[in-house]
């Protein structure tokens, strides 16, 4: 069942959403560089893409949410693609970004 969405909820919601994404595209720019995640962002055009996805991700968090219409978009209760399940995830990728971006920094010095 889905919480209703107020701001602390879409704010949630969006910030795991963006982990999520930071942890996708640091491991990518690190496997395709060798450089950690604060190198990565130094670069105008890699500061330029993260600003897009950003974008992208807060847009698309809003349309889903329900937070341009009146009420929240109905969930299929047969899903396993749940409300719950996104919760675990984004607190997860918020929790272990931040060792992410560390580990990926010592990564590059080594």
């Amino acid at each position: 069942m889905s919480r209703p969405l107020t701001f602390p909820r879409f704010v949630e919601k969006l910030n795991s959403r963006l982990a999520m994404q930071g942890t996708i595209w640091a491991s990518k720019g690190f496997i395709q560089s060798h450089h950690g995640v604060l190198t990565q962002l130094k670069d105008p055009h890699n500061a330029l893409v993260a600003a897009g996805v950003i974008g992208a991700v807060t847009l698309g968090t809003a349309i889903t949410s329900g937070v341009l219409e009146r009420e929240p978009p109905k969930q299929d209760p047969e899903t396993i693609w749940t409300d719950e399940a996104e919760d675990l995830n984004g607190r997860v990728a918020m929790v272990s970004f931040p060792f992410l971006a560390i580990a990926l920094e010592a990564l590059e010095h080594v």
